[in-house]
């Protein structure tokens, strides 16, 4: 085991290190500013948690804010630590001057380590899971200054630190050459998805089905939604409306939430029920099968169709949701897809009410405009949207599965790097 300070206890030390390396804990190895001022110029530069991107080290700033508090003093090269949330990662090295919120800490490494290891070693999950389960505060957890300072990390000779972080940053730069051409494709996806719901919605999907089946785009009917055969039945909000304590983890009744519902369909990975006998103190809000549940309150939009597929038989929606039920010359996956377009996804974030919570009220809901062909062309832009999409779908999913590739590897290279694996 290599030398430790005295102290450093032998548990603190997590694994046996390379020759000439050894512990030290982050206290020893770098300085906390206390630089403060609350003097501001307009040309100040201000970094807040919010200007610090979760897991990039990537520090943007504003000019000009209205500072009136007390801030941090930073100067370009030190390390800036967001200790309010541990588990966001926000840390980096600055390239500029300026202040900062005071819920960042400043560090200067001393002469025998590098700003650029401590900020590298600050990625590790040990660390992470450290700074966690050492914070105070449930709504607002905070890591303090001293904690962080009582951590220990290994340190090798100052040579070879400088050698490890070339390796790094070699590395990391072709992992971020490879993340920004897999982050285009999948936006340029996204793009085309956007496009080809576009395309489905104003008719030019289907103008050679329509070339093809002698029907004119005159067939189209564009008109609020009022005016369409769909009833809209609202959740249950009377005296009967379940309590917190009615609710629980079993039970007969399926008692929808706004995690059940979606941008994708329906989820049930946390499901809340009710009692049968509570269940039928409910005036509104019972499902049948083929009912669409649309969400109004807070995450307004998702959408999701009460098929045979659903495994649950009793379900009611909350006072959050409304529910549609069409009649015969509307196709329902025709209706899903479209409220998951752009064109019904603008006019309902131009239309919805409130702004600590945003709502979509009935009364105003109505006043959508929907766009429907006849039955025969709805089913046939869904099957050509279940035929495009899928492409998208496959490539969504090859990007993300490299994205998660892509920071599994650094996670590694950072691994071996403080094993003492990356340079002999």
């Amino acid at each position: 085991m290599a030398k430790k300070l005295e102290e450093i206890k032998e548990e603190e030390c997590p694994y046996e290190l390379p020759e000439g390396w050894k512990w030290e804990k982050l206290g020893k190895c770098v300085n906390l500013s206390a630089n403060k001022t609350e003097l501001f110029l307009d040309s100040t530069k201000y970094v807040g948690l919010e200007n610090i991107e979760k897991d990039t080290g990537i520090i943007k700033y504003e000019i000009g804010a209205e500072l009136k508090s007390i801030k941090n003093v930073f100067v370009e090269g030190q390390i800036l630590y967001g200790k309010l949330r541990p588990y966001l990662n926000k840390h980096g090295i600055a390239k500029f001057k300026g202040v900062c919120s005071t819920d960042i800490l400043v560090f200067s490494a001393n002469n025998d380590v590098s700003n650029k290891w401590v900020d590298y070693y600050f990625n590790m999950p040990s660390f992470i899971s450290y700074a966690i389960s050492n914070s105070t505060g449930i709504n607002l957890p905070r890591v303090n200054s001293k904690s962080i300072l009582s951590y220990v990390i290994p340190i090798p000779p100052k040579e070879t630190q400088q050698k490890i972080v070339d390796i790094i940053e070699s590395l990391f730069a072709k992992f971020d050459i490879a993340q920004e051409k897999v982050e285009q494709v999948l936006a340029e996806s996204e793009n085309r998805r956007s496009a080809i719901l576009h395309n489905a919605f104003s008719g030019k999907l289907t103008e050679k089905w329509r070339k093809e089946n002698n029907v004119s785009f005159d067939s189209w009917c564009i008109d609020k939604l009022k005016n369409f055969d769909i009833e809209i039945i609202d959740g249950d909000r009377g005296k009967n409306y379940p309590k917190k304590e009615e609710f629980s983890n079993k039970g007969e009744c399926v008692f929808l939430n706004a995690k059940n519902v979606t941008k994708k369909g329906f989820s049930f990975s946390e499901v809340q029920f009710i009692s049968k006998e509570k269940d039928d103190l409910l005036r509104k809000g019972k499902l049948v099968r083929g009912d669409i549940v649309l969400t109004t309150r807070g995450t307004i939009g998702n959408i999701a169709l009460y098929d045979d597929v659903i495994p649950y038989n009793n379900m009611r929606i909350n006072s959050g949701m409304v529910i549609y039920r069409c009649g015969d010359t509307l196709y329902k996956p025709f209706l899903i897809n479209l409220y998951r377009s752009k064109y019904i996804i603008d006019q309902i974030n131009e239309m919805q009410t409130g702004s600590a919570q945003p709502q979509l009220p009935i009364k105003i809901m109505n006043e959508l405009e929907l766009c429907l062909p006849t039955l025969l062309e709805q089913k046939e832009i869904v099957r050509l949207l279940d035929k495009f999409l899928s492409v998208e779908d496959k490539v969504k999913s090859t990007c993300q599965n490299t994205l998660e590739a892509i920071a599994t590897m650094r996670k590694s290279i950072l691994a071996k790097a403080f094993l003492g694996e990356l340079c002999s």
